[in-house]
């Protein structure tokens, strides 16, 4: 990866370069083509996005220090005390009626990451002509299998404002299309990817998708919709057998976290307050992190709440006030 990045980066600078030559002793059309698209981007991106918002020296530093998305990738391995929240989705269930009210951990997880979220929300956003801008919703994207044939997202917004129950049977309904393929949205943006190649393919869906995340634009026949992927992704390898998915951030989906819950096995654990070894329940989980978005100090906050969120389920439906962004 990194030879092939340095690869194209030689490329692009020896075309810029014999462009140069080429303008200064034969013909400077190339060059005022070069310069008539460059001084409006700077002019927009350095004056008018500067100003409409505010950016932090520290959030400057971030973006400008880290390229998209080669580099920008921290992973956070920890183990979550899990035994308190299984008990706490089978204990609900069991006074859950109607189709869709089934509560699984997934759904305990997607509460905890929008509680987590939210307590970090002023670094939760997108980076749009390389200038960071927050969010004004927050989605959590559930990756769904559908037979081995495809992995289909399925979004819910603004988690933290919602109950368990409530995630639950949004995402229900969703998946329950996503394995009967019917999702509409879905199929529609995925109905060419047979007969166009992947050289193509793969620039067409990064241009449509970055339209509709960062910029709410909609490019019609592409079917990428401005809601259809959150800011964090959020995978469960564990039904798979296996402890740790180290997920990798992925481009065209412009999520800046992606949470990959592992197998709950029993480890044994010190308790802190005892010092005795005790066998406790636990579900491993990596947490990918874009640092372009933030460093330890930011990232933490966000684990520490989804920590606490996931291992006491007596805080997971607390009522979250709807106020501004800190």
């Amino acid at each position: 990866l990194l030879l092939s990045n340095m690869l194209i980066n030689t490329l692009f600078g020896t075309a810029f370069f014999a462009g140069l030559v080429y303008a200064l002793f034969v013909d400077f059309t190339y060059m005022k083509i070069y310069l008539a698209l460059l001084i409006p981007y700077t002019i927009f991106t350095q004056i008018y996005m500067k100003f409409k918002i505010p950016q932090s020296k520290r959030k400057l530093t971030a973006i400008a220090t880290w390229n998209h998305p080669t580099d920008p990738t921290v992973y956070l391995l920890s183990d979550y005390k899990i035994a308190l929240a299984k008990a706490w989705v089978k204990a609900n269930n069991e006074k859950q009626t109607g189709e869709n009210a089934h509560i699984t951990l997934t759904h305990y997880v997607a509460k905890a990451l929008g509680l987590a979220l939210h307590e970090g929300r002023e670094d939760i956003g997108r980076i749009v002509f390389g200038y960071y801008h927050p969010a004004d919703s927050i989605g959590i994207t559930v990756l769904c299998d559908r037979e081995g044939k495809d992995l289909i997202p399925v979004t819910v917004w603004d988690c933290h404002k919602k109950t368990v129950e409530q995630i639950a049977s949004e995402l229900n309904v969703k998946v329950g299309k996503a394995k009967t393929n019917k999702d509409k949205d879905f199929n529609e943006a995925t109905k060419l990817f047979k007969y166009i190649p992947t050289f193509i393919l793969q620039p067409l869906v990064h241009f449509a998708a970055y339209f509709a995340a960062n910029l709410g634009i909609e490019i019609p026949g592409m079917g990428c919709k401005v809601e259809r992927m959150g800011h964090v992704l959020l995978s469960n390898v564990g039904t798979m057998g296996i402890d740790y998915g180290f997920a990798p951030l992925c481009s065209p989906t412009f999520t800046q976290i992606v949470a990959c819950m592992g197998k709950i096995s029993m480890k044994p654990l010190v308790s802190e307050e005892t010092g005795e070894i005790k066998a406790e329940e636990v579900m491993s989980s990596v947490l990918t992190f874009d640092h372009r978005f933030g460093d330890g100090v930011q990232g933490s906050r966000i684990f520490k709440k989804f920590k606490q969120a996931l291992e006491n389920p007596d805080i997971i439906n607390l009522a979250v006030p709807d106020d501004k962004k800190k």
